[in-house]
C-alpha cells in the first residue's frame, strides 16, 4: 500500500479523537490500481493517446472484475482515481 498525503481543514481535525488524527494525513490505495493510474499518466504525458486509453480501460476492468475486488482493500480511493482519470 501506498500512503499519499490529503489536505484536512481545521474543522475536521477538531471532530478527531487523538488516534484519529494521527492517521488523518494520509490516504491509502493499493498496488495494482496505483500502477494502473501512473501508468494511465505516464502515457498521457508521453503523448501516446492509444497506449493512456488501453491503459484506462485495463484500469477499469480490473475495478470491476469481481476476482480483483475481494483482494481489493481501499476501493473507494481506487475509484477515485479512476474518476480523475476520466
Amino acid at each position: 500500500m501506498l500512503d499519499i498525503n490529503r489536505n484536512i481543514t481545521e474543522e475536521e481535525k477538531t471532530q478527531r479523537t487523538f488516534v484519529d488524527k494521527l492517521y488523518m494525513d494520509g490516504a491509502e490505495v493499493d498496488a495494482r490500481p496505483f500502477l494502473n493510474y501512473l501508468q494511465y499518466l505516464t502515457y498521457g504525458g508521453l503523448g501516446e493517446r492509444d497506449k493512456q486509453l488501453h491503459a484506462l480501460h485495463v484500469f477499469g476492468s480490473n475495478l470491476s472484475d469481481k476476482r480483483n475486488v475481494i483482494n481489493l482493500y481501499h476501493q473507494e480511493t481506487a475509484l477515485n482515481m479512476l474518476g480523475h482519470s476520466y
